[in-house]
């Protein structure tokens, strides 16, 4: 991925992913590797949650993620940090 620099306004533009979405891939759902690696995430989460603060900025920072890409004429979204 190549890192388009203004330096003007010193912001960083990143293009937008191309991929395509596959709607015949297989269901991992009920897959017992992935059902025992959400087991062990959901009890590391209840052992050792994460911080409602840190939940908070990142709701926050995709928001303006959000509102910057919809403002950017290229689609391309404008890192805030």
């Amino acid at each position: 991925m190549k890192l388009a620099t203004s330096k003007r306004k010193n912001d960083y533009t990143f293009p937008k992913p191309q991929f395509t979405i596959d709607n015949n891939m297989r269901d991992y759902s009920d897959d017992p590797f992935f059902k025992k690696k959400f087991e062990q995430a959901k009890a590391s989460l209840e052992k050792c949650p994460i911080p409602d603060r840190l939940v908070t900025l990142a709701k926050r920072n995709l928001a303006i993620a959000k509102s910057r890409a919809a403002l950017c004429e290229s689609g391309n979204v404008i890192n805030p940090g």
